[in-house]
């Protein structure tokens, strides 16, 4: 929400419709109290001349009842049915064709003349610079972290093929050119045909990953196809057993998957902390399953994306030592400034990219960045 309210100018729609949703999934009473407050003190307050807050949900409220009845539900007293409908999608809508967001611009409002209030754009405070886009997104196919289940509910249809074809869609009509699979199978199940593993999914139906990775390749798109989980999103892969689990996969993976127009390279859950250096067993086990990916698909890129950016140790000469040591082709560091562990990571994190742009320079490995657009509704995610 924040970022959609101040990513743009007349920005209002965008956040508002999202938020109404997000309301309306979570109920109000789960709304936290700093969005709520405040609105007690204005809701039955006339606004544009006409109409309040209060009377506005009264509206939407009998719009949304006259809905139900019009697409075959019922209303009672005391009781909404709602007919259940099959998932189509909508057909895509461009609202500016042609236009490209690659400018950004500060404009710094001054004061004139004070007495009269009339405000004026200082011109020589106007700033602009390119902006790089955001090309590629995670998906999970096994959430099951409470910590956000009201952005994707646990009792979703996560196995059905015109889910994952309209988010691969969805995704493209985004500008996403690339998307990293964090997982193809969780709590000892797959979301592929495996010979090592129960089905996480129907079989009757096309598997998830295949479904992605046809979707993906009739749109031009990159995926990187996980490693993991062996055991579920802790893997703890100095453990010989988990290890052994994700090389099995990658062999399954690799022989199933090859030729698929889509496969692009290989996501490795590796997700350990920089603090103040990236482990020396991560660096070890990351190298496995690098040589393992180069020996199954020569050619396909390896990813990993360790967290820890505002507890790395710049200054400590192991610190680029190790960095050197990893065989990976892309590291996309966790940015962590919605999935905050301070209350104000950006400043910090500016001067943290410069510091590792430095330090991938000398080592020859592509440097992404992860940047993490979202908060924990239930808490953060430190113990």
């Amino acid at each position: 929400m924040d970022i959609a309210t101040r990513a743009g100018q007349d920005s209002g729609c965008n956040p508002s419709s999202a938020a109404g949703i997000l309301g309306t999934l979570i109920g109000y009473d789960r709304i936290p109290a700093v969005y709520t407050d405040e609105l007690v003190k204005v809701e039955n307050r006339p606004f544009n001349q006409s109409m309040s807050f209060q009377e506005g949900c009264r509206m939407s409220y009998q719009l949304a009842l006259d809905c139900i009845e019009t697409n075959g539900g019922t209303v009672t007293d005391d009781q909404l049915r709602i007919r259940l409908q099959k998932l189509q999608p909508v057909r895509y809508e461009e609202s500016f064709e042609g236009v490209a967001l690659d400018q950004k611009v500060r404009d710094v409002i001054t004061c004139k003349n004070a007495e009269a209030s009339s405000m004026v754009r200082d011109e020589k405070q106007v700033e602009a610079r390119p902006i790089l886009p955001v090309t590629g997104s995670f998906m999970n196919l096994a959430y099951k972290d409470v910590r956000n289940k009201y952005i994707n509910p646990v009792d979703s249809d996560t196995d059905d093929p015109v889910l994952w074809e309209t988010k691969v869609r969805e995704l493209h009509g985004m500008g996403m050119e690339y998307l990293i699979l964090m997982e193809v199978a969780n709590d000892g199940k797959s979301y592929y045909p495996s010979q090592l593993m129960e089905p996480q999914y129907d079989e009757n139906k096309k598997s998830p990953v295949e479904t992605i990775l046809d979707e993906a390749g009739k749109l031009g798109m990159k995926v990187f196809l996980s490693t993991g989980w062996a055991q579920n999103q802790d893997d703890d892969l100095r453990i010989p057993a988990i290890k052994e689990r994700q090389l099995q996969i990658m062999d399954e993976i690799g022989t199933l998957y090859n030729e698929k127009e889509a496969f692009y390279g290989w996501y490795l859950p590796v997700e350990d902390c920089i603090n103040p250096i990236f482990p020396k067993h991560a660096v070890d086990v990351v190298n496995v399953l690098v040589e393992k990916a180069h020996e199954l698909t020569p050619g396909k890129k390896t990813l990993i994306s360790p967290y820890g950016l505002g507890l790395s140790g710049f200054d400590d000469p192991e610190y680029e030592k190790t960095l050197s040591q990893l065989k990976v082709d892309i590291i996309a560091y966790q940015d962590e400034v919605d999935c905050v562990r301070e209350p104000t990571p950006l400043p910090e994190l500016k001067r943290n990219w410069k510091r590792l742009r430095k330090v991938h320079d000398k080592i020859g490995i592509e440097m992404w960045a992860n940047c993490e657009n979202f908060t924990w509704e239930k808490g953060t995610n430190d113990p």
